[in-house]
Order: C-alpha cells, then sequence, then structure tokens
C-alpha cells in the first residue's frame, strides 16, 4: 500500500465502504494538503480515482468518480499550477556531458553506475531505483 494512502486519506476514508465515499470525503483528505504538499495532494487525488474506478467496475459503488478532477473537483479546488511555485532545475551544457560521463566512469560504487544508467537511457529514477 502506498505510503501517502495511508498517511492522507486513510484516517478519513480507510473504514468507509467504498461505496460510501463521496466528494466531500475527498475534499477532507485533499484540503489539508493542497497549498501546501500540491504534489503529494495531486498523487493522493490520482490514487484515490484509481481505486475508484475499478470499485465501479465491480459494481461495488455508482455514479461519478469523486477523486475525479475534469468537471469535478476542478470547481472546489485551485488548479496546482496556481497554488505551488513551478522550479526548474538548471540543465548541465551539453558540451560539457562527455566529460561528465568520462569522469562518472572512473568512480566506483553503485550510485555512480546508477546515474550513468540514468544518462545513458533517459529512465526515470524511479523506474531505475524499483
Amino acid at each position: 500500500m502506498d505510503s501517502t494512502l495511508k498517511s492522507y486519506a486513510f484516517p478519513v476514508s480507510g473504514k468507509m465502504n467504498v461505496a460510501d465515499i463521496d466528494a466531500p470525503d475527498v475534499l477532507r483528505v485533499l484540503k489539508p494538503i493542497w497549498r501546501t504538499k500540491s504534489e503529494t495532494a495531486s498523487r493522493v487525488r490520482q490514487r484515490i480515482e484509481k481505486i475508484l474506478v475499478p470499485a465501479k467496475a465491480a459494481k461495488l459503488r455508482s455514479g461519478d468518480n469523486p477523486a475525479q478532477w475534469d468537471n469535478h473537483l476542478e470547481h472546489s479546488l485551485p488548479k496546482l499550477s496556481a497554488v505551488r511555485k513551478v522550479r526548474h532545475m538548471p540543465a548541465m551544457p551539453y558540451a560539457e556531458l562527455p566529460s561528465f560521463v568520462r569522469n562518472l566512469a572512473k568512480r566506483d560504487g553503485i550510485a555512480a553506475r546508477a546515474l550513468e544508467m540514468l544518462i545513458l537511457t533517459s529512465t526515470r529514477t524511479g523506474s531505475l531505483i524499483a
């Protein structure tokens, strides 16, 4: 089970029947973290939505998905772009990359190999770690 669901969703809806979860329940999960932990809140919302989709398919619930963003929660919560500051990470100049990779190859350890793999394959960090 995902730790963000344990931390944020389960205290509100963890003991509820999936059929009884509605928009106010989802908002009680999201509102406290929407402005302060916006990325986490977005992921929690997506995870709740993904749990409720198969529940509806299995006829364990009916009606609209209360965690759906489009035409639903977008009317109750501000867009994330309005509440979070976008911080772009500086990139290494492309011309410096060959030298960096050569120096990286001289280093021992799993972290150096992992970084090398990330650079060479454009893999996301989470996929490499998993």
